[in-house]
């Protein structure tokens, strides 16, 4: 979710930027493939990110996965 956040904040600094009186041919594009590209790449991080505390808690006990200690 923060990485779709993080995203649309992306786009709209873009789009921003496009506003402000620049010379011609410049400016901030965002293309499809980039966009797929950052969509994609948010994926496997947020995989990532939830594979390693997910196989950790799978190879406690069940009663020793929902204790809760600080």
């Amino acid at each position: 979710m923060s990485g779709v956040i993080g995203f649309s904040l992306g786009v709209g600094l873009c789009r921003l930027v496009n506003l402000l009186p620049m010379p011609e041919r410049s400016g901030m594009v965002v293309t499809w493939p980039a966009s797929l590209l950052a969509m994609a790449t948010l994926a496997v991080v947020g995989v990532l990110a939830s594979t390693y505390p997910a196989t950790r808690a799978a190879a406690l006990p069940p009663v020793e996965a929902l204790r809760y200690e600080l």
